[in-house]
């Protein structure tokens, strides 16, 4: 996956089977047989559309270049940075002296420089708000001089199957514009970073999208703004696959901030599904041939849904939208995306109306609120994960989480068993956090011990831990009072510590040094 830094972003897993063609033919053809229903869905003529340069000349004035010195935190040893390194990235103006470009390009940033093309001047930037679980950042210059002229560029429409669009930025071989054409060959709904967030509409092109690129625009003909180029598929054998995030995501954030000044996430869906596609379980629920839907399997507890969806319900409809039995709605036309389209595109706080079936009766739920729902296992950096943590007799203990994970899985230290079933759990309290024993700083007071770790951290002496804030509560109550503290884990190993020992290695240890370096 493309990004504008040289630490490249988890590839996208997309299924990549293309569609066959058929010879090129007009326009107007084109999008009769697209949206006819009598016409084959296998047959889908390619129209390339004519070329949009002449409206892209006037637009590319808006583009800028960022310049980045980032250091990215490490959830190895969570007390450290990782060293400082440069990168680049695209963005462009919008309107009220804004820019837009991905949020992994300057997530990390320690520096921020921006150039408008054609101006040798580099400005410095801030960044107004991350938007981490849709990948979009905004950024401004608070220098009057860099908006003199730059023109504010507009969005357009979502756009269909097979339009002409064109990719503009600054990817690596260069220091000058690229511009790169191609044709919108699928619009679907995919996670963006990872696999337990929540699923976006995505746009896949078949315009290279190289590192460099991410954060720049992506043009229809009319010169408008569909969307942000922001990463591409790396599997081998697997050419021109880039994709962009629809305008449509890129507005949600937008309206977010605007309404708030931040970007708390997207609504989740807050519930796991099964599809109802064999009859025998459609009669098994006493649901009528007509009667379409999926099978609630789970809630999660904190989801806002949770207060009306129960395991065993069938949904029927969002929003007056019917949901198909393989779990789709209609999108537009004869094409169909997964329902959590209808909750995900959603504003935070939103409501919606449900339609649902129950105990061989059909419901209606209305004005039921939407929003974010909290995850067990923290998603992403700076937003719901930090790189928080607590050293007790060497004992170095982490909370869970995505980041930590994707550092692990790049390092020597492993992944812990038992993580698998962890990342299935859901959260149950608001503060609820799964600890790790993440590694052992070796001194005579825990020789011995050092084969445990990695592992998940279930109870100190008798008490049951469910956040890092527990660690801290029972280490305090029971060093002053018990000769030994003893940590039980998930893979059945045990730890004893002398607490006397462990307080003195506290009291002796430089300032700041393996102390309580908890964070909350």
């Amino acid at each position: 996956m493309g990004s504008g830094c040289s630490k490249e972003k988890p590839t996208m897993v997309v299924d990549v089977n293309a569609h066959e063609f058929e010879d090129e033919d007009p326009i107007t053809r084109y999008r009769e047989e697209l949206h006819s229903a009598e016409s084959s869905p296998k047959v889908m003529p390619q129209y390339r559309g004519p070329e949009p340069a002449g409206h892209i000349d006037d637009v590319i004035m808006g583009l800028i270049k960022i310049f980045v010195v980032e250091a990215h935190p490490s959830y190895a040893t969570p007390w450290q940075m990782l060293e400082q390194c440069e990168c680049t990235g695209s963005g462009f103006a919008i309107s009220e002296r804004r820019i837009l470009t991905n949020a992994h390009v300057v997530a990390y940033h320690t520096q921020l420089y921006i150039r408008r093309d054609g101006d040798p001047t580099k400005y410095e930037a801030r960044v107004l708000c991350l938007g981490q679980a849709c990948d979009v950042a905004l950024l401004t210059v608070d220098n009057p001089a860099f908006w003199n002229g730059l023109p504010e560029l507009d969005f357009g429409p979502l756009p269909r199957i097979a339009d002409a669009v064109t990719v503009v930025g600054y990817p690596t071989g260069g220091d000058n514009i690229s511009v790169t054409k191609g044709v919108v060959s699928r619009v679907d709904v995919h996670h963006y970073t990872l696999a337990d967030g929540d699923r976006l509409l995505v746009v896949q092109i078949d315009a290279a999208i190289n590192p460099g690129n991410s954060g720049g625009p992506v043009f229809n003909f009319e010169g408008q703004v569909v969307g942000i180029a922001f990463c591409k598929q790396n599997d081998d054998g697997v050419d021109n696959i880039g994709y962009l995030i629809p305008a449509e995501i890129v507005q949600l954030f937008l309206k977010r901030f605007d309404l708030v000044g931040q970007f708390q996430g997207v609504c989740g869906l807050g519930f796991q599904y099964q599809r109802l596609e064999n009859q025998y379980f459609r009669q098994h629920l006493s649901l009528r041939d007509a009667d379409t839907g999926v099978l609630v399997t789970r809630v999660e507890p904190l989801a806002p849904l949770a207060s009306v969806l129960q395991p065993d319900d069938v949904l029927m409809a969002i929003n007056k939208v019917p949901i198909a039995n393989d779990g789709t709605v209609v999108f537009r036309g004869r094409e169909r995306v997964s329902l959590e389209h209808v909750i995900s595109s959603s504003p935070l706080e939103s409501h919606i109306d449900l339609q649902i079936f129950r105990k061989g009766k059909e419901e209606h739920i209305k004005n039921t609120m939407i929003s974010v729902v909290p995850k067990l296992v923290p998603l992403h950096h700076g937003l719901d994960a930090f790189p928080t943590y607590i050293v007790y007799g060497g004992l170095v203990f982490v909370p869970l989480s995505y980041p930590l994970i994707e550092d692990l899985s790049e390092g020597d230290i492993g992944i812990p068993l038992g993580i698998t079933k962890v990342l299935e759990q859901f959260k149950a309290r608001p503060n609820q956090q799964i600890v790790l024993l993440l590694r052992i700083l070796a001194h005579s007071i825990n020789f011995g011990f050092n084969s445990i770790t990695p592992a998940l951290l279930l109870q100190i002496n008798d008490v049951k831990i469910d956040s890092m804030q527990d660690v801290k509560t029972v280490i305090d109550d029971v060093k002053d009072n018990k000769q030994h503290i003893r940590f039980i884990f998930e893979n059945h190993k045990t730890i004893v510590l002398d607490c006397e020992a462990c307080k003195q290695i506290l009291e002796n240890a430089e300032h700041g040094n393996f102390a309580n370096n908890l964070k909350m």
